[in-house]
């Protein structure tokens, strides 16, 4: 019986002020976003806990570093980033030759657009050369 009342109860609250349960319900799913991002944030803590147990015993620096020879970090410098540099230079010709193409299209219309008054068709006659 009190469970009915307590329904009962809730529907009239419901019916006199909608408002209210529109909060109530704004509160709960701000308070289940609240706990989904402290339990992500307790799994990370684990993870670098992990993470730091797993490096602890390991050099830090890498190989070229160790044995401090500039010629091999410089080596190992050039041929990691070597594919970045070659899409670099692609992305530098593509836009050369685009930009050359521009302005090989902007010379000729205003080359076209200077030989018009010239051209013997009656609509043009009446632009002036000028």
């Amino acid at each position: 019986m009190n469970r009915l009342r307590y329904f009962y109860r809730i529907l009239v609250l419901c019916w006199r002020k909608p408002g209210l349960m529109r909060r109530r319900r704004h509160n709960h799913k701000r308070r289940k976003h609240v706990f989904k991002r402290l339990k992500k944030r307790d799994e990370e803590r684990v993870y670098r806990a992990q993470y730091k147990k797993r490096t602890l015993g390991r050099h830090v620096l890498p190989t070229y570093l160790k044995e401090n020879k500039w010629e091999g970090e410089l080596n190992f410098k050039l041929w990691s980033t070597k594919g970045a540099r070659f899409q670099a230079a692609r992305r530098c010709e593509d836009k050369a030759n685009s930009s050359l193409w521009i302005c090989a299209l902007l010379t000729s219309y205003l080359i076209i657009l200077s030989l018009i008054p010239f051209v013997p068709y009656p609509l043009f006659k009446t632009i002036p050369a000028d």
